[in-house]
């Protein structure tokens, strides 16, 4: 009596679609070569989001970016949104890269999207990047800081310094927590005064980058 061949599980081969944890320029460099590589490629004949595309949303967010450097909160939602309008784009051509490359790990690695591990990874990953959500006015020369916090961070650093004329002077005053789930509490700071403050979170790897700065004044 014959047998019938054991059959091989199809291979399966997905673009990594995990952006979250990418410090912005990382983050523009990656869409920068998944743009090279989708653009034109025969492999890939009708994505449904194009090369031009991934570049027009791509200088929108680099053009947001730079718009943070004063730290406004305006230009930095503005960043977010952008950001995540642009990861979106990412999401939706990464199912189409996957569905054309048909379980092809070459065929996936030319779009510019790197390739998922299947298998669980024991290696501590980076952190993802916490940032300040809002700075609200306290009493009198007292501002509360609300942070994003992110997971698996063992502490957190929270440092400020006076602005004037857009740019910081002096140096900077740092202080490390443990965590940020509740609103951090900044005493003793002078009335009338501009202030910037940045977080940064530490992992097993080290810090993450410090946030864009924030400002507000105290009154």
């Amino acid at each position: 009596m014959s047998t019938n061949p054991i059959t091989a599980k199809p291979k399966i081969v997905r673009p990594q679609l995990g952006f979250m944890r990418l410090t912005n320029d990382a983050f523009m460099t990656r869409v920068t070569t998944i743009i090279k590589g989708i653009d034109g490629n025969p492999k890939f004949p009708a994505p449904p989001i194009t090369a031009a595309d991934l570049k027009n949303a791509a200088d929108a967010l680099a053009t947001s970016m730079a718009g943070c450097l004063d730290g406004s909160k305006k230009a930095l939602a503005e960043r977010r949104q952008k950001r995540s309008d642009l990861t979106l784009m990412l999401r939706t051509l990464g199912h189409y890269v996957e569905i054309t490359s048909a379980g092809d790990e070459s065929t996936l690695l030319s779009s510019g999207f790197d390739v998922a591990s299947t298998t669980r990874n024991m290696t501590p990953q980076p952190l993802g990047q916490p940032y300040i959500v809002k700075i609200n006015q306290g009493t009198s020369g007292q501002l509360l800081i609300v942070a994003r916090s992110v997971n698996k961070a063992r502490s957190y650093d929270l440092r400020y310094a006076v602005v004037a004329a857009g740019a910081v002077i002096g140096s900077y005053t740092t202080l490390m927590v443990p965590t940020v789930k509740k609103t951090q509490v900044f005493n003793g700071l002078l009335p009338g005064t501009i202030y910037a403050f940045q977080i940064r979170a530490f992992g097993k790897l080290g810090h993450t980058d410090w946030s864009d700065p924030v400002q507000r004044m105290v009154i």
